[in-house]
């Protein structure tokens, strides 16, 4: 019982530490813990309205019918503006991720995979948005993916290719989501 009685005590200790100091602790967990507390959150996204203070009822019912979602979603408050969207389906959770890019009351929504570490204060994703970009009258002998990859990346990040550019069943325009710096 002493072992159990002095780890206790270790763990007060360092929470005393950190009112004192305002440093956190360190946690020691294994990796085997560290995926356990992980996989709940891993068919979730992070969320915010740019520019624009919401409730979170107001993102839920806004969120659900711009996704036509399938399945119920979870939305949590985070700080700094951000939401945190537990999706009960994966294929949900794709659309939202890569169908954008969205907008909520003519404001951008920005959406990004849920990250472990994610800190709503330092946030760097938050200077980038994925938008859809359309380049008219592109010469068909660049109609291929990597011509249209390289396209892309000098605007920003590519991150898909249109399907119906890629395999170049439409002329016109080519069409990628790119993320781009705000």
């Amino acid at each position: 019982m002493k072992e159990a009685d002095e780890g206790v005590d270790q763990e007060e200790e360092a929470v005393e530490s950190w009112h004192r100091t305002g440093k956190l602790p360190k946690l020691q967990v294994s990796a085997e813990e560290y995926d356990a507390w992980c996989k709940p959150f891993r068919n979730s996204l992070i969320v915010k309205l740019l520019g624009k203070t919401v409730s979170v009822g107001f993102m839920r019912f806004r969120m659900e019918r711009m996704w036509a979602l399938k399945g119920p979603v979870r939305v949590t408050p985070l700080s700094n503006g951000y939401f945190l969207v537990l999706f009960s389906s994966t294929e949900d959770r794709d659309y939202a991720l890569q169908e954008g890019p969205w907008m909520i009351a003519d404001h951008y929504v920005l959406v990004q995979r849920w990250l472990p570490n994610f800190n709503p204060w330092k946030a760097e994703y938050q200077k980038r948005v994925p938008v859809w970009v359309r380049i008219p009258d592109l010469p068909h002998k660049l109609y291929n993916v990597e011509s249209i990859r390289r396209i892309g990346n000098m605007i920003g990040k590519t991150l898909k290719i249109d399907q119906t550019t890629a395999f170049f069943e439409k002329g016109g325009f080519a069409r990628m989501y790119v993320e781009v710096d705000l």
